[in-house]
């Protein structure tokens, strides 16, 4: 070997002469066997515990072991005949046979070890022959470059690991196991996909490599994905499983820091419970960052082997191969790393979601005050996706700071102590990174708040759309929703500003920085500093190492700070003060069913008064007990305090175990009805149809088609309040308890219905008759039969006795029949108009929804599957997209991308001619300042527009999320009811949070980290090329490769994507609708039960976010894998034109060095534009709910009303029809009246004769198929919508309450003075009541005006109309809730207030309207009767005549 080469090996392995000629045959020999014996310890305590029972040994295991035996017998003849041959054996020649006859026969018993212990793969021995192939290959290739002889015992070595690996791979690939086939051979494959995992069965080539999901790959390449064609979750990684390990978690957590009254931490809960899969991917990780450092130190090597021309050529091949084994060794351990983390984050994920799902279960009335249903359904859809999504960064807290110190050092290896003015600045950079993470945060957190406020009231509006649009207040809620939206986008611009200027400097600034500092203080700190290709191509290479810890730092300062605050919320969410538990104790003596002494309560916790107090009350089992009281007396709350439902202070109760409970607000679900009555119960046919012949059920399932399998929706919106509270009635008798709580539940039907249920389900021949039953009602009548009455008064039980001794004790109750006595018709209080509530109103409605599928099940489907999108996602998407985001700011963005580019290859090429010219000559320090003065301008130009780049895509992007954002809110809220009818909240809401969210943060960073790395993409190849021209000839085929695989994936990406955006919704509505029916939940014991259920909606997105990574994953593996190709193929170029052509050292190490970043670049290109695509379907969902059929315009120009119309309030119907669908039948038909200005007109007739649709079309929420209506002669169908509801006044049969001030209730956009509230209020009745409260007017009411009783708030509802005037006022059953006080005040509220209005009134009790002007009778649409109430009644045959005399009946 010449002494030029001596130098150089000398120079690249030291002057050890042992060991410096023959390196691959020491270290890299030895190293396999090293990496074996290290694992020995994992391998002992991995296999310690059996997984299942194995069976006889396998042929493809005797053939391993075979190949085993035959390695062993080899190695073991050479090192025989090394010894028999001449001369004394090498020393490391011995050890590596040693070693290997030791490791091989270890490697032996572990597979035999593993099979054994139930293992179907064994890791551990895979990956030592894989390594031993790789180490044994290159030995072979450097043998047969240098023309050495190579031995016979290292070619049939060499057979046999081919051999043993391909037995490995070939039958470790995703197949179900022998014995997993005989369990599921009478299954369908589809039935088998879904209830089986292929990770369960898949072995360790399969699993490292992902190839378990190429199937499935496949299929979404051919077609679009749906939910049946997804894998099942592995085993153990269910909700059951996981929240067993979360629960045990938590609670050892909190112990832990009771004493120490400090807050319990997620993080260590998760850490503790996943450390056994974290820990090791941790250490694949730090492993792979370790080998990031090979690669720049093999580009030195390489490039002295390119500038020392009488090098073996075997020497550069070996460097390239070298490096192409180091990045793909990265990739693999990099793709594992990073699987296993984002898959303990989905698993995660669903921890923390049931988590939060099961605290809403257990939270104290209190707690729950301090938490809108807005605000939990961001911990569920923010906040625990943000926590998660910082898991994936944990490892690099310690690996970005490692990667950094390590390049510093290598910086001071190659150029000597002016290193440290790099160190320095990075030091400087810090601090600049502490501060402005602690600005983020403070930011994070107000933007959080506004998000929660935003969420909260648009949850508000979906839930009370209806009484906005009838009041007409869409507009109002729409600008202060967008005012909301614009200061949380304008938090955001701030935020992102901040953080992409810290990505900027981190990822791109600092290296170019620290570049031009380091470079400037190398040739000017002494002559001898000369900048030559190896220090400067080998500190590129460094300095662009560092561009991806970098950035990753930027990145991981943003989601710690989003993880840190979002962790702070769900964490003081979980540790909040859960219902007590122990408050409610079985009586005991036996024969006792409810005992309460000295017990006190109240709302609103320990430290504020008793709202509630239960001196004594005793029940035996069997009593029926009537709760009675005027409104806000208390007598809904006694019920809550029973349930456990309100802070106890003081004092005990008693309640027998197995309750039932019907609000006085039933609970529904979007379910089938008998699914709503059953609720959770098995079906018995027998008990069903006994239970809803009772709740007088039966008409209502005859007249439907699919009777008690059609679906109703959200919170039973399709249907009356009268059906509501049967259907709650019928669900406590299924239950068949002991004990019964019916809060008011007959005050919502009709007298007769009433009377029947009455006697059929609760008097003395009802099917509850032995039960025990406590029934709040306002109906006196019932309290005849009633074993004992409580009367409630100011919150506390003022008298308790029999009917007779109430009577005679001339007490509250006394009163309470004296003041009924007074009304009109006294015996007729509780009579309601005859709406005999029979299916045909229930039909009108539901058949509007009726599917037309052959299905039985789709057909009785009125909420139906959410639509999913197939195929690719449209251009017109990108363009919406765009079009939000600005024209000036795209080119803007586009113009910094080709400057950006121009001065990165600019400043390359002038490093390049800078280093050269220091080869070739030495320059003088005036060119070395000239040419360092343009390479930092370049640098600079380059970070300058970087900068524009992200200051530019944050300004678009942010202008994106509002444009984006106004449209979505405008066109829900210009959507007709049907629509609100049959789509969930919760899929709203899915959109209004999650995807916003995505358009807000992650689209933008997406779009951000896309551009950079097409950037720098640009660059490599184009630097590479211009080094190297015969690069060009590989940049197609891998090209194609790139785009083939990308489309190849693209389809199951995005279709994965768009799943996993759609089974979100099914969560935010089931955790929406709990939330509201918490109280019914727990009262049924259903906790349980509806947490399996969550657990199970959880488990469905946790498939297809699962399956999302695992396919980012997959891609990544084969996209890096083509990558180290690219590597390998650009050091041979420059190996060979080194050789072959004239090309300078400058040029190769500049390729090279390029070179060595594409792995991760094109990796990360191609995983941003998949994401990209995948995040672009947010933007699809919310443009598809911004272009919903809207109802008629708000308001027309051409149609200008004077200021004062209506001035009479006539209003005329001219033979007018309506219709709920065009292909549906008419519900009014031919109507033809005229009512005279101020007349109060009656509206009777049974359900389904047309009364709410009369109603409905007043106010143009169903459109007329033929005829008009005029109001004072103007045709209200040629006006706008708002111009219309505006004029007109309504008292609904449902109150709606928002959670904010009383003010805000009764004026939500300041209209009035305060006088003018205080006026309403008295006239209300309820200024008494407010003034008594902290705050009064400005006295916070929660969420749904839970903190006060129904009848308040329609009284609050009687004052919003008050305000409002009007010469129209129409009251929708608007007393159905009420006592006969409560009822006298909103009817001497109506004469007197509004004396010269015209009153439309569906009347709830029929002498409510005895004294009105005239009588309208409605039968199936049509006008049968109208006139006066006196001429009616003595009119023979009359219909209302016949309504009055069936409902005396129902009282004598």
């Amino acid at each position: 070997m010449s002494a030029t080469n001596d130098q150089l090996m000398n120079r690249c392995f030291g002057e050890n002469s042992s060991l410096s000629r023959c390196p691959e045959q020491s270290w890299l020999s030895l190293f396999p066997h090293l990496y074996f014996i290290c694992l020995i310890p994992i391998q002992f305590l991995a296999f310690r515990i059996p997984k299942r029972t194995p069976a006889a040994l396998p042929l493809r295991l005797r053939i391993r072991l075979l190949i085993l035996i035959g390695l062993i017998i080899t190695t073991l003849i050479e090192l025989v005949c090394l010894y028999l041959g001449d001369g004394p054996p090498l020393f490391w020649k011995q050890v590596d046979n040693l070693g290997a006859i030791a490791t091989w026969t270890l490697a032996l018993v572990s597979l035999v070890i593993a099979f054994y212990t139930g293992r179907r793969s064994n890791g551990f021995v895979i990956t030592y022959s894989l390594f031993q192939l790789i180490a044994q290959g290159l030995i072979f290739l450097k043998m047969i470059f240098d023309g050495q002889n190579v031995s016979i015992y290292a070619i049939v070595q060499l057979v046999l690991l081919f051999l043993l690996n391909g037995s490995f791979f070939g039958n470790d690939v995703m197949v179900v196991e022998k014995e997993d086939l005989k369990e599921q051979e009478l299954n369908s494959f589809k039935t088998r996909v879904q209830q089986f995992s292929p990770m369960d069965t898949a072995g360790f080539h399969s699993r490292t490599t992902i190839s378990w999901l190429s199937s499935l790959i496949a299929l979404g390449y051919r077609k679009s994905l749906v939910l049946e064609d997804l894998f099942d979750l592995p085993r153990n990684t269910t909700s059951k499983y996981l929240m067993e390990k979360w629960e045990s978690g938590w609670i050892r957590e909190c112990r832990r820091v009771e004493p120490k009254a400090t807050r319990p931490r997620i993080g260590r809960v998760l850490f503790r419970i996943f450390r056994s899969s974290m820990l090791p991917a941790m250490s694949l990780r730090l492993i792979a960052e370790a080998l990031l450092f090979v690669n720049p130190l093999l580009l030195k090597y390489l490039i002295d082997f390119v500038s020392t021309p009488s090098a073996p050529l075997s020497f550069g091949l070996l460097c390239a191969l070298c490096m192409f084994i180091n990045s793909l060794l990265r990739s693999f351990l990099n793709n594992n790393y990073a699987y296993i983390i984002l898959q303990n984050s989905v698993w995660m994920q669903s921890m923390l979601s049931n988590a939060i799902f099961r605290k809403i279960l257990r939270l104290s009335p209190v707690s729950r005050g301090r938490h809108t249903v807005g605000e939990m359904m961001n911990f569920l859809a923010v906040d625990a996706e943000k926590i998660m999504a910082y898991l994936p960064f944990l490892v690099e807290t310690i690996t970005c700071p490692m990667d950094i110190v390590i390049s510093m050092i290598m910086l001071w290896a190659i150029m000597g102590p002016t290193a440290i003015s790099g160190i320095v600045l990075m030091v400087c950079i810090v601090p600049f990174n502490y501060y402005t993470s602690k600005y983020i945060k403070v930011l994070q957190k107000k933007q959080l708040k506004v998000k929660d406020e935003r969420t909260k009231m648009s949850n508000e509006v979906l839930n009370g759309i209806k009484l906005i649009k009838l009041y007409a207040w869409e507009e109002a809620f729409e600008k202060e929703i967008d005012q909301l939206r614009a200061e949380e986008v304008q938090i955001l611009r701030k935020m992102n500003m901040t953080a992409r200027l810290v990505d900027a400097l981190n990822s791109m600034a600092a290296p170019y920085l620290v570049a031009i500092v380091t470079f400037a203080f190398y040739v000017l700190s002494s002559e001898d500093n000369v900048l030559t290709p190896q220090v400067a191509f080998v500190a590129l290479a460094v300095f662009n190492q560092l561009r991806m810890p970098m950035r990753i730092l930027a990145m991981l300062i943003n989601y710690l700070v989003q993880a840190l605050v979002s962790s702070r919320r769900v964490e003081e969410f979980l540790i909040e003060d859960e219902i007590q538990q122990g408050q409610i104790t079985m009586p005991k003596d036996p024969e006792i069913a409810v005992k309460a002494e000295k017990a006190t309560f109240n709302w609103n916790g320990i430290n504020s008064p008793a709202s509630l107090t239960i001196p004594e009350l005793s029940i035996r089992k069997g009593e029926f007990i009537a709760v009675v009281g005027a409104v806000g007396a208390g007598k809904s709350s006694l019920l809550n305090a029973l349930l456990g439902e309100m802070c106890q202070l003081g004092g005990g109760i008693a309640l027998s175990d197995r309750v039932a409970y019907v609000p006085q607000q039933p609970w529904l679900r979007n379910e089938t009805l008998r699914q709503n009555i059953t609720f959770g119960r098995p079906y018995d046919r027998r008990l069903f149809r006994r239970v809803t012949d009772a709740a007088q059920l039966r008409p209502d399932f005859d007249a439907l088609d699919h009777g008690d399998m059609t679906e109703i929706g959200e919170n039973g919106v399709t249907l009356s309040g009268g059906q509501k509270a049967r259907i709650g009635l019928a669900r406590a008798l299924y239950q068949e308890s002991e004990v019964y709580l019916l809060d008011d539940c007959l005050s919502a039907v009709d007298a007769h219905v009433g009377a029947a249920m009455y006697f059929r389900a609760l008097g003395k021949e009802g099917i509850l008759r032995g039960k025990t039953r406590i029934l709040v009602t306002h109906g006196l009548q019932y309290t005849k039969e009633c074993d004992r009455i409580v009367v409630m008064r100011e919150g506390t039980i003022a008298e308790i006795g029999t009917y007779d001794e109430l009577l005679k004790s001339g007490g509250l109750f006394a009163e309470m029949l004296q003041e009924r006595e007074k009304t009109k018709k006294e015996n007729e209080e509780e009579d309601e108009e005859m709406k005999f509530e029979t299916a045909r109103q229930l039909s009108s409605r539901l058949s509007r929804y009726d599917s037309t599928s052959e299905s039985i099940k789709d057909e009785a489907k009125l909420v139906q599957k959410e639509n999913v999108e197939t195929g690719r996602v449209s251009n017109h998407v990108y363009m919406t997209y765009l079009r939000a985001v600005s024209l000036l700011c795209t080119l803007l963005i586009t113009s910094f991308v080709v400057v950006h580019i121009i001065f990165a290859i600019a400043r390359s090429l002038w490093l390049s001619d800078w280093s050269n010219g220091n080869q070739e000559r030495k320059q003088t320090q005036e060119e070395t300042i000239k040419k360092l003065s343009v390479f930092s301008a370049l640098g600079l130009a380059e970070v300058i527009t970087l900068l524009g780049i992200q200051a530019a895509l944050v300004i678009g992007a942010q202008r994106a999320s509002l444009r984006l954002h106004s449209p979505l809110l405008h066109a829900i809220l210009r959507s007709p009811m049907a629509f609100f009818d049959t789509t969930p909240v919760g899929r709203i809401l899915n959109r209004l949070s999650r995807d916003l969210e995505v358009i807000d943060n992650l689209l933008p960073s997406t779009i951000g980290m896309f551009l950079n790395c097409f950037v720098q993409l640009i660059v490599v190849l184009v630097m590479i090329s211009i080094a190297t021209p015969i690069f060009i000839i590989a940049i197609v085929p891998i090209a194609l490769i790139y785009f083939f695989f990308l489309r190849y994936f693209i389809n199951t990406a995005r279709q994965l994507k768009r799943l996993e955006s759609i089974r979100r919704s099914p969560i935010l509505s089931l955790f929406g609708e709990t939330v509201h029916g918490a109280s019914s939940i727990r009262a049924y014991s259903k906790t349980q039960k509806i947490c399996e259920n969550f657990g199970e909606t959880v488990d469905t997105f946790a498939r297809c976010k699962h399956l999302s990574f695992a396919g980012n994953r997959w891609l990544g593996f084969r996209l890096e894998t083509i990558s180290a190709c690219t590597i390998l193929l650009a050091a041979l170029c420059g190996v060979f034109s080194s050789r072959f052509s004239t090309i300078s050292p400058a040029m190769i190490g500049m390729s090279i060095s390029y070179a060595l970043t594409i792995t991760e670049m094109l990796y990360f290109g191609v995983r941003m534009m998949s994401e990209l695509e995948t995040y672009i379907v947010s933007v699809e969902r919310v443009d598809e709910y911004s272009q919903l059929e809207s109802e008629a315009e708000w308001r027309k120009e051409d149609g200008k009303l004077s200021k004062d119309w209506p001035q009479r309030g006539q209003i005329t119907w001219e033979g007018y029809s309506t219709r709920y669908r065009a292909e549906l039948p008419l519900v009014i038909r031919d109507l033809s009246l005229s009512t005279v200005d101020g007349e109060k007109v009656g509206v009777v007739g049974r359900t389904g004769s047309g009364k709410s649709s009369l109603t409905m079309a007043l106010y143009r929420m169903i459109e007329p198929a033929d005829g008009r209506i005029l109001i004072d002669g103007v045709d209200i169908a040629q006006i706008g919508l708002h111009d219309l509801r505006e004029r007109l006044s309504i008292i609904p049969q449902e109150p709606v309450l928002f959670s904010g001030t009383v003010r805000f209730n009764l004026d939500p956009f300041n209209k009035y003075t305060d006088s003018e509230l205080w006026n309403a209020l008295d006239i209300c009745q309820l200024k008494d009541y407010v003034s008594t409260l902290d705050g009064q007017l400005s006295n916070k009411i929660t969420e749904g005006g839970m903190n006060m009783s129904v009848g308040q708030r329609q009284l609050v509802c009687l004052g919003r109309a008050l305000l409002r005037g009007g010469k129209i006022l129409i009251l929708d059953e608007a007393t159905a809730a009420c006592d006969i006080q409560t009822d006298a005040l909103v009817q001497k509220a109506v004469r007197e207030h509004f004396p010269s209005s015209s009153v439309i009134a569906i009347a709830h009790r029929l002498d409510t309207i005895a004294d009105y002007d005239r009588i309208l009778v409605l039968e199936k649409g049509h006008l049968k009767e109208f006139d006066k109430p006196k001429t009616l009644l003595e009119t023979p045959g009359s219909l209302y005549a016949a309504l009055v005399e069936k409902a005396n009946r129902v009282h004598q």
